[in-house]
């Protein structure tokens, strides 16, 4: 069974730098864990790291698709486990990094795949309306996690639950994410409230500096208001500020409290998992141990 090693914790948690600084150190290759640094058009925003920042780290999953192109966390889950068993044939090892927790359960333990795809059912509900609302009544729990204007999950749940007579959320359920796929160690980087708040304020105040609204200008313009820029931390944002409901510090000021948010939701879902060896960020030497002890004991 192929070993991996996670590094995860909230958002604007350093968890990039402390993997090139280990994966150097035990001769491993980087797997990006981050839901949003997948998209190439999402740069400033999403603090994507160029590729001069990984030096002769070689990376995996960083701005491989468009923001317009289907992708989710079974994509992820495909791609991901490809990439682990390259690495692992090279003799290396795969540093899985990010802050998306859905992504990592989904890459560990896979997820729910067991109903067929249906062709003749897919391609009738390509020609249906009101996809969303029929979800809503024989799923909700679903409908909760996928926009309405996702077509292709939308799709796939409907189907599912056409085929088997079970929402798609119960079979994922009984799942449960029970059997690993890989022998795994997860490092999660922990901050102290207050500090990392100031550190993803100081984080927002660079973004602008960078230009960050010139990039959601251009994303605007290239892809209309697709849905994934009013969803996205750094980009919903300045649509009310556009149509004359907001001033511009307000957008900065809600840019950082939406982030602060967003790293305290992180926080709730990895604090639900046992399975995290938690360190505070400058503590290398009791990271490195552990992995050391972890890889090689």
């Amino acid at each position: 069974m192929n070993k991996v090693v996670v590094i995860l914790g909230p958002t604007g948690s350093g968890k990039t730098e402390i993997a090139v600084y280990l994966a150097k150190q035990f001769n491993g290759e980087i797997i990006n864990a981050d839901s949003r640094q997948i998209y190439k058009d999402l740069k400033v925003g999403v603090s994507a790291p160029p590729d001069s920042f990984f030096e002769k780290i070689p990376h995996h999953l960083f701005g491989v698709t468009s923001i317009d192109q289907p992708w989710d966390a079974a994509r992820f889950s495909t791609e991901g486990e490809i990439a682990i068993q390259q690495i692992s044939s090279r003799g290396k090892i795969p540093f899985v990094v990010g802050g998306t927790g859905f992504y990592i359960k989904a890459l560990l333990f896979g997820l729910f795949e067991g109903i067929p795809a249906d062709l003749k059912i897919r391609e009738e509900m390509k020609k249906e309306t009101g996809l969303y609302d029929r979800l809503k009544e024989v799923d909700p729990k679903a409908a909760e996690k996928i926009h309405p204007n996702d077509s292709m999950r939308l799709i796939r749940a409907l189907e599912v639950f056409q085929v088997t007579g079970i929402p798609l959320s119960e079979h994922q359920a009984r799942h449960q994410f029970a059997h690993a796929k890989v022998s795994y160690l997860k490092i999660g980087l922990e901050w102290e409230r207050t500090s990392l708040d100031a550190r993803l304020d100081q984080r927002v105040d660079e973004m602008i500096d960078e230009g960050l609204e010139d990039e959601v200008k251009g994303l605007v313009k290239k892809y209309d208001h697709y849905y994934l820029l009013k969803r996205v931390i750094g980009y919903r944002e300045w649509f009310p500020y556009w149509e004359g409901k907001m001033s511009r510090d307000e957008v900065i000021e809600t840019i950082k409290k939406n982030s602060r948010h967003f790293a305290k939701r992180q926080m709730t879902w990895f604090r639900k998992e046992k399975d995290i060896e938690w360190h505070a960020p400058d503590d290398r030497h009791a990271i490195t141990k552990k992995i050391s002890d972890f890889l090689y004991s």
